[in-house]
């Protein structure tokens, strides 16, 4: 009697086959017999799968989602459709969903449903198919956005719009976070269960010079944040993304500890930092920082910064990291990447993510770098970077989108050329919609 139906899915699916109707293709009778009719179908072959959900939104009301199956199912295909429906923003909201083979047993507790009892799960699940130091890759996932106090206001609201106006943010996000740092007074991160307080938090907490630091000597205090994050009690980190625009550099040199702790949890860090530093002295740490946990680091300064931080957001569309690699390179060459395929197991198109980063440091002795992403018969050709594609370089990153196939091999090569032979670091990571267990970090 006390259950509250706007917590309850029902769910069901129904499989139609697709054989059309039957017509006469001639009678017979001869008196002496029963009468004889000789059918032919229309069109014959072919079924028709759907799944039906029924949401008691509200008190008197309830909605009806119906979803079809496009083609034949793999177990692979079909789970990942699954998690692509319950990931909807109208249905993310429901706290709970009826049993179902699909969905681990240790998850599960009970619940009363009339007069019988049957198991219920979080929406919010954790697929156990990947176990790394006890991280498992998850849906119920945190976003933390972290900003220097020396930053101009435009830049962070770039930073909170790329993520509040997302409207598919609840794709494997349920925990966000801010925090602002470089002040004198170390700040708390705020948590919130949705946007909207994420939202109105970040707006209150906005740059403030008369709480920042007054020299140029002062380092940042970012990697006290991210100690902070990792010792927290109330947001889950396995597969966190920490979003950290920075103006100051910090001066930490031993950062081991740091790293490992977020290796552990399997952190990504993502950074654009200014080029025109407002203090401290390591920039390079913050590149490490990234580097070593799969994420990227930026450096980018003018009129142009706010695009890379805008840039940041791309990943929460596409959460699933399938390619991270890094080159050490120098003077002029060229880089050829293995053959690859993207994660998605149809032979339709999806718009991945593809960065690459030119430099692990500031642009100096940089003149060029091109690459090309095709198919390994040279039907489908993609170069860049371009800027009438809409993905030309910003500082040291270049972030695309293009459309790819899956089921399909792709070659994709880059030309670097830099004033001397100084050793450099290129950057590249691909991302995808469709689910990939998380990769192998890179050595410490």
């Amino acid at each position: 009697m006390g259950t509250n139906w706007d917590k309850v899915i029902f769910s069901d699916e129904k499989k139609f086959n697709l054989d059309g109707p039957d017509g006469f293709k001639s009678y017979w009778h001869d008196l002496r017999k029963d009468p004889a009719v000789f059918a032919k179908r229309n069109f014959g072959g072919g079924s028709l799968m759907l799944l039906a959900i029924i949401i008691m939104k509200f008190t008197y009301t309830s909605i009806l989602f119906i979803f079809p199956f496009d083609q034949s199912q793999s177990s692979t295909f079909y789970l990942q459709k699954m998690l692509d429906i319950l990931s909807l923003p109208i249905v993310i909201q429901i706290s709970y969903i009826g049993c179902t083979t699909l969905l681990p047993a240790e998850q599960s507790r009970s619940c009363a449903l009339s007069s019988k009892i049957i198991t219920a799960f979080p929406l919010i699940l954790s697929f156990p198919h990947l176990k790394d130091g006890g991280c498992t890759r998850s849906r119920n996932a945190t976003i933390l956005a972290a900003y220097s106090n020396d930053l101009d206001e435009y830049d962070v609201n770039v930073l909170r719009s790329s993520i509040v106006s997302n409207n598919w943010i609840f794709h494997g996000y349920s925990t966000f976070a801010n925090i602002r740092f470089d002040v004198k007074v170390e700040e708390e991160i705020q948590y919130h269960s949705d946007r909207f307080s994420f939202n109105a938090s970040m707006t209150a907490r906005m740059p403030d010079p008369s709480l920042g630091f007054k020299d140029t000597t002062t380092g940042s205090d970012v990697f006290n944040v991210l100690q902070k994050f990792l010792t927290n009690k109330r947001a889950p980190l396995c597969g966190a993304l920490v979003y950290i625009v920075a103006k100051r550099y910090p001066n930490d040199k031993a950062l081991t500890d740091l790293i490992t702790h977020l290796r552990d949890n399997r952190v990504f860090v993502y950074i654009v930092a200014h080029n025109v530093r407002s203090g401290g002295n390591n920039p390079g740490a913050l590149y490490e920082v990234a580097d070593k946990t799969n994420g990227f680091c930026i450096f980018n300064s003018g009129v142009n910064f706010w695009v890379s931080v805008d840039q940041l957001g791309y990943v929460n569309y596409r959460p699933y990291q399938f390619q991270s690699q890094k080159f050490n390179v120098s003077g002029t060459g060229r880089l050829e990447l293995p053959v690859w395929q993207t994660p998605n197991p149809t032979q339709y198109s999806e718009q991945m993510l593809v960065v690459i980063i030119v430099q692990n440091h500031s642009l100096s002795n940089f003149i060029s770098l091109n690459y090309t992403i095709e198919t390994t018969d040279k039907m489908f050709v993609w170069v860049g970077p371009d800027q009438s594609s809409g993905y030309p370089r910003f500082g040291t990153g270049i972030l695309a989108q293009p459309q790819l196939n899956g089921s399909t091999d792709y070659k994709w090569t880059i030309d670097y050329h830099y004033s001397n032979n100084e050793q450099q670091q290129i950057e590249t990571r691909l991302y995808s919609n469709y689910y990939h267990d998380f990769l192998p970090l890179p050595p410490m």
